[in-house]
């Protein structure tokens, strides 16, 4: 709730900061997995021009425009960031 009170970018920034900072702790990458099965299944590995990519699925580049939640962010099942 009071993330939704803040002006889009900034909470959009905070919540992306936690995730970076918690991906960047030692055992904090098991913690990401542990909220949730984020990995993707193996099943929907894709390879695309002698590029292998852990699933179809994509983030576009608005999304951590400051690139301070990447380590967390391939931890959810994205295959590949634009």
């Amino acid at each position: 709730p009071v993330l939704f009170r803040l002006p889009v970018p900034l909470a959009r920034d905070m919540s992306l900061g936690f995730l970076g900072q918690l991906a960047r702790f030692p055992g904090g990458g098991t913690i990401i997995d542990l909220m949730g099965h984020m990995r993707p299944d193996p099943r929907l590995r894709t390879s695309l021009l002698g590029i292998d990519f852990p699933s179809p699925v994509g983030l576009g580049p608005w999304l951590d425009v400051r690139a301070t939640a990447l380590p967390a962010l391939v931890r959810f099942g994205i295959g590949f960031l634009e």
